[in-house]
C-alpha cells in the first residue's frame, strides 16, 4: 500500500509507500502497523491484503530476514545469503576475493574465470588480467606476471607464451625482443 499526501481530503498530488511493517488497504486510509509479526529469522510476511491475513513464509534464496524483520530483504550484488541457494536466509555474506555475484538475490558467489581476477571482497564482477599477466586457474584474487622468456600480448590471458628461439623477455612482458648483436640467449 501507498497513501496520498492528503489522505481522504481532495487535492492529493503525490503517493507515498507505507514503510516496512505497515500497510494500507486504500490510498485514502493512513498506514497502519501489521497485526502479525514474524518471530523466526529467515521469514517475512507474505500474501493477503490486510494485516490479519498475512502469513510468515520462508524468504526466497538470495533474500534474508532477521528475527522480527517482517520483510524479506534482497542481498546486494557482491553478496549472498548465509544459506546460499536455500531458503530461510538470516543475513548476507560478502563474496570473497576471487569470487563475485553480479545481481542482487544471487544464490551463490561465482568464481572468476581463467584470465580474470578480483582482489576485493563483495564484488559484482571480475577484472581481466592485463597484458604481461595471466591466470590459468578460476577463483583467483590476482593474475601472475609472466616469467622470464615468456609473454602475454593480450588481456584475459590464460597462460603466458614462450618466446621463440633467439628472442627473450623480462618478467611481466607483453612481447619478446631479439637478443642483442653478438649475444645469444642465456649469455651474460
Amino acid at each position: 500500500g501507498s497513501v496520498t499526501n492528503t489522505l481522504a481530503s481532495p487535492g492529493g498530488t503525490t503517493c507515498t509507500e507505507c514503510g516496512s511493517g505497515k500497510f494500507s488497504t486504500a490510498s485514502t486510509t493512513d498506514c497502519a502497523d501489521w497485526l502479525s509479526t514474524c518471530s523466526n529469522a529467515g521469514e517475512g510476511l507474505s500474501g493477503g491484503s490486510t494485516s490479519a491475513d498475512k502469513t510468515c513464509e520462508a524468504c526466497s534464496a538470495g533474500q534474508y530476514a532477521a528475527t522480527s524483520d517482517n520483510d524479506c530483504i534482497a542481498c546486494a550484488a557482491g553478496s549472498v545469503t548465509d544459506t546460499l541457494a536455500s531458503t530461510f536466509g538470516t543475513t548476507c555474506t560478502e563474496c570473497a576475493s576471487g569470487r563475485f555475484s553480479e545481481t542482487q538475490n544471487a544464490a551463490q558467489c561465482t568464481a572468476c574465470p581463467k584470465g580474470f581476477h578480483q582482489p576485493d571482497n563483495s564484488s559484482a564482477s571480475c577484472l581481466p588480467c592485463i597484458p604481461g599477466k595471466a591466470n590459468s586457474l578460476v577463483g583467483q584474487a590476482e593474475c601472475s606476471p609472466c616469467g622470464e622468456d615468456t609473454f602475454a600480448p593480450d588481456s584475459r590471458a590464460h597462460a603466458c607464451q614462450a618466446c621463440a628461439a633467439g628472442r627473450t623477455a623480462g618478467s611481466g612482458s607483453v612481447s619478446c625482443s631479439e637478443c642483442s648483436a653478438g649475444k645469444r640467449l642465456n649469455d651474460t
